[in-house]
């Protein structure tokens, strides 16, 4: 697999402005080897409902449909309120997403 990897951050979104946006993307080169967080509004796509983030992790090159694997943490985020996120993949490939030190998301 690879080598472990966290990234940690207190954030406070703003709103429906941050949808479609990145907390931070990693990568070797434009779509390889790329480590990613993508900034999602929620189910009914309403500002007041909470939003979602996905956690991505792309091992070789996007372009060829290497390996991707994807966590969804839905209800992750509301817009004005600042929590600590930590996002973290194991040695062996597990992904994990904390919020304000709970677990949130595995896979």
């Amino acid at each position: 697999r690879g080598p472990e990897f966290s990234f940690a951050a207190v954030i406070t979104f703003s709103g429906p402005e941050c949808w479609g946006t990145r907390i931070f993307d990693f990568c070797n080169d434009h779509g390889e080897d790329s480590i990613y967080v993508d900034v999602r509004e929620g189910m009914n796509e309403t500002p007041e409902e909470p939003g979602s983030l996905l956690f991505f992790v792309q091992r070789g090159d996007i372009n060829e449909g290497d390996n991707l694997q994807a966590l969804a943490c839905g209800g992750s985020w509301i817009a004005g309120q600042p929590h600590l996120y930590l996002f973290t993949v194991s040695a062996t490939g597990v992904m994990r997403v904390y919020i304000d030190g709970q677990l949130a998301a595995s896979q």
